[in-house]
């Protein structure tokens, strides 16, 4: 029975390791979600004792005084869980020094794989999220803009006759009655903060410590997820490969879609496998290694079903729900490939490029 490479040990391990990512992540956002909804329950009794069906001019000062006291209450769980998550962020780091443990017990090289320090984790958490913006200031705006919600809705509600109890109802909803509040929202947005800021970080560490470790590793390899949630930006990169560079840079291998580190949208799912050098590339030779290990690292991308593969076996309906009607059309009759729905900077296409 052939025995696994290793780098498709390395890849099943990323694989199981990605689980593992999804579980702290799940963990992390029921924590902020718990702490949400004390919130609410707090501003919900700060608003039912506020009287608001009494006050007619906004300029009162007992109404900016109330409101004021509302949003205060917001502002300083916000700053909380903006403290929690970069702590949580922060123990990622324990969950990503194992994790390359368990990889460099998969590799016939005694090396020691070289690790990220906490420092340097901790500036990964902290000053890195989406598209550069810092993850402090993503939670600000949404300190922000529910503060600002949550008084436009009371001035509505005054402005148009509400009482007191469909004033709190606005804000913070009625599920008996089917009403969403501006509360569903932030939990909703606080679920996707925490997700997508668990992968930056988890994936951002990993890429630094492959880069740090180029002596062994000479690249990556892009997985997505096989599923029917999975974004056309994502099944276009499935199974791509980029190299690194002298400077430690990844360009492509093969085709000429740039680098872009996952997650490249909210909620992105992919996640980045390493690809090991040859044991010519290490500088062995021939006679100085096994025939056995010389099968198990060979430098070769670890085979596995591709999103291209997987999607040729769907119906005609779920490939056109997942692409659109022209692109599966396209896809179908095979004149495009999902690495050609992104042009040659890596951004989508869009259909009328394949009428």
């Amino acid at each position: 029975m052939p025995t696994d490479t290793t780098n498709e040990l390395l890849a099943d391990e990323t694989r199981t390791h990605a689980i593992r990512i999804d579980r702290y992540s799940a963990r992390t956002q029921a924590s902020i979600v718990r702490r949400l909804r004390e919130m609410l329950g707090e501003i919900r009794e700060q608003m039912a004792s506020a009287d608001w069906e009494s006050l007619t001019d906004f300029r009162q000062k007992s109404f900016r005084s109330k409101l004021t006291v509302v949003q205060s209450t917001i502002k300083e769980y916000y700053d909380d869980l903006k403290d929690e998550t970069r702590s949580k962020l922060i123990d990622l780091n324990d969950l990503e020094v194992k994790f390359i443990e368990r990889l460099s017990n998969e590799i016939p090289v005694k090396l020691d794989l070289n690790t990220l320090t906490p420092t340097e984790l901790k500036t990964i958490a902290t000053k890195n999220f989406f598209n550069g913006t810092p993850l402090d200031e993503f939670w600000d705006r949404q300190s922000t803009s529910l503060r600002n919600k949550l008084g436009d809705q009371i001035r509505l509600g005054i402005m148009q006759g509400d009482t007191n109890k469909e004033i709190v109802e606005r804000v913070i909803g009625n599920p008996k009655k089917g009403l969403p509040g501006i509360a569903d929202i932030a939990e909703r947005d606080a679920r996707t903060i925490v997700r997508t800021s668990v992968q930056t970080v988890a994936n951002s560490a990993r890429i630094e410590t492959f880069r740090n470790n180029r002596e062994l590793i000479r690249g990556v390899q892009w997985v997505s997820t096989l599923d029917g949630r999975t974004s056309q930006q994502c099944m276009a990169r499935d199974g791509l490969v980029w190299l690194f560079d002298a400077d430690g840079n990844l360009e492509p291998d093969g085709h000429s879609i740039p680098f872009s580190e996952p997650p490249i949208h909210h909620s992105c799912r992919s996640t980045l496998i390493p690809i090991t050098k040859s044991w010519k590339e290490l500088g062995f030779d021939r006679g100085e290694v096994t025939a056995a290990a010389r099968a198990s690292m060979d430098g070769e991308v670890a085979p596995s079903t591709t999103m291209d593969d997987w999607l040729k076996n769907k119906p005609a309906a779920f490939v056109d729900k997942m692409l659109g009607a022209t692109k599966g059309a396209a896809f179908r009759n095979g004149d495009i490939k999902l690495r050609d729905l992104l042009d040659q900077w890596g951004n989508l296409r869009t259909s009328k490029d394949f009428e």
